[in-house]
């Protein structure tokens, strides 16, 4: 069984969280932006809203308003694995 948080592997989610949580490593916040993260997914953004919408009920990430725009960034506690650190 999977956890309601958890991330499941192969997925949309997990290319999304694989995305945000690179350029964080490169400490580059520059594909955090659904535009952004939509383009290198190649993915359509209404698709990559819905998914980024399901990540932040599930307490995976926290979108952070940028003027208009929002960045999206993992919240502490959570690692490429996608599995959640106690």
């Amino acid at each position: 069984p999977v956890a309601e948080n958890e991330v499941k592997p192969n997925t949309i989610q997990s290319s999304i969280m694989y995305q945000i949580q690179y350029w964080e490593g490169l400490q580059s916040g520059s594909l955090n932006y659904l535009t952004e993260i939509a383009n290198t997914l190649g993915k359509d953004k209404s698709l990559i809203q819905k998914e980024l919408g399901e990540l932040v009920n599930k307490g995976v990430i926290q979108p952070i308003k940028d003027g208009r725009r929002i960045i999206y960034q993992t919240l502490n506690g959570y690692r490429k694995n996608d599995k959640k650190v106690n």
